[in-house]
């Protein structure tokens, strides 16, 4: 017989359930997930914290907002639209497009912060709980075809309150951006090189997936995927690993994006 075969699921159930609180839940992420996965079944504040979590995001959203980077790169890139538009001064019969085309440059720019305010505010925590729920199906998919039982709301618990590891990085994120007056900051590897052009596209967006966040929200998703018994260590690994490589696949295609726009905008702008 393989170790996969006479290995054992942790026998989460035979417990009774202890006492504690959601501010312990929270501290037990960091400080003992053992013991928070393995009650889990028994006990789970998914709930309310998802509901702080998403508050959280929205919280961290507003910050942003409010040290007026996301303002101040739109106006910049504003006013070098319309510095574009100045190096060809209107004939007189060209005087009319050429103020209805400023009018339009000023009036996008106004439309851009407000899209921007939503898009911080309330795309944050949109996307964690689309992410959340896309994670937590993958592994319910995983466990079912396995041959398992899957319970959703315990696997959402395990990806929930392994989530709150991203609560750190937004912090520092916070920081960074508010001292560097910049939208676009790391706490990756890629902080570590000064951009795409200094190491070309691939290895800059492998850097970009080396996050010391990333890598311990995946290894608090496998260790309660199997402490709470829906997954053999094996498979949580393999399970774990494949999200992984997903999720990088999808970010990456994200920074492609990013980075076309920044260079349609440096190039229009030399």
């Amino acid at each position: 017989m393989t170790g996969e075969e006479v290995e054992t699921l942790p026998a989460a159930s035979e417990q009774p359930p202890r006492g504690g609180s959601l501010a312990r839940d929270l501290v037990s992420v960091f400080w003992r997930p053992g013991a928070l996965f393995a009650e889990l079944p028994r006990t789970n504040r998914v709930a309310g914290a998802l509901i702080l979590l998403l508050i959280l995001h929205a919280l961290y959203g507003w910050a942003v907002i409010s040290t007026g980077v996301p303002d101040y790169e739109i106006d910049r890139r504003t006013q070098e639209e319309i510095s574009r538009l100045r190096q060809h001064p209107p004939s007189k019969e060209e005087a009319d497009k050429f103020n209805t085309a400023l009018e339009a440059i000023e009036k996008g720019a106004v439309f851009q912060k407000q899209l921007k305010r939503v898009q911080v505010v309330a795309g944050e925590p949109i996307g964690l709980l689309i992410g959340l729920s896309l994670t937590s199906g993958l592994i319910f998919l995983v466990t079912a075809l396995r041959g398992g039982k899957p319970n959703f709301p315990v696997l959402l618990g395990v990806t929930t309150f392994a989530a709150y590891v991203e609560v750190p990085r937004l912090l520092i994120t916070l920081l960074l951006i508010a001292h560097l007056q910049v939208m676009r900051v790391e706490t990756s590897a890629a902080a570590f090189v000064s951009g795409q052009g200094e190491v070309g596209l691939g290895a800059y967006l492998l850097f970009r997936r080396l996050d010391p966040f990333e890598l311990w929200y995946y290894l608090l998703v496998g260790f309660g995927v199997y402490q709470t018994g829906h997954l053999r260590r094996r498979a949580a690994i393999v399970t774990v690993c494949v999200l992984a490589l997903l999720g990088a696949f999808a970010a990456s295609f994200r920074d492609v994006q990013e980075l076309a726009e920044v260079a349609g905008i440096s190039i229009g702008s030399s």
